[in-house]
């Protein structure tokens, strides 16, 4: 439930914009996911973390995780 809460507040910081915020979360959120092995978890906060990164511009970083999100 840790890394779904985690998630869940990157999604809110996202939506009001502060995208720093967001990532920390989803950092968290993985971090979580692959503590307790969940691949579900491990995959949402990837491509959150890649949505996130692409909204900034970061494209590399986006390509990154969203690829990541795909191999689990």
């Amino acid at each position: 439930a840790t890394s779904l809460a985690l998630r869940s507040m990157g999604d809110i910081y996202r939506k009001e914009g502060d995208l720093g915020k967001a990532i920390d979360y989803y950092r968290q959120a993985l971090e979580a996911g692959s503590k307790v092995k969940n691949l579900f978890r491990m995959t949402y906060a990837q491509h959150s973390l890649g949505k996130t990164y692409a909204t900034m511009g970061r494209v590399d970083s986006a390509r990154r995780y969203v690829t990541a999100s795909l191999e689990n």
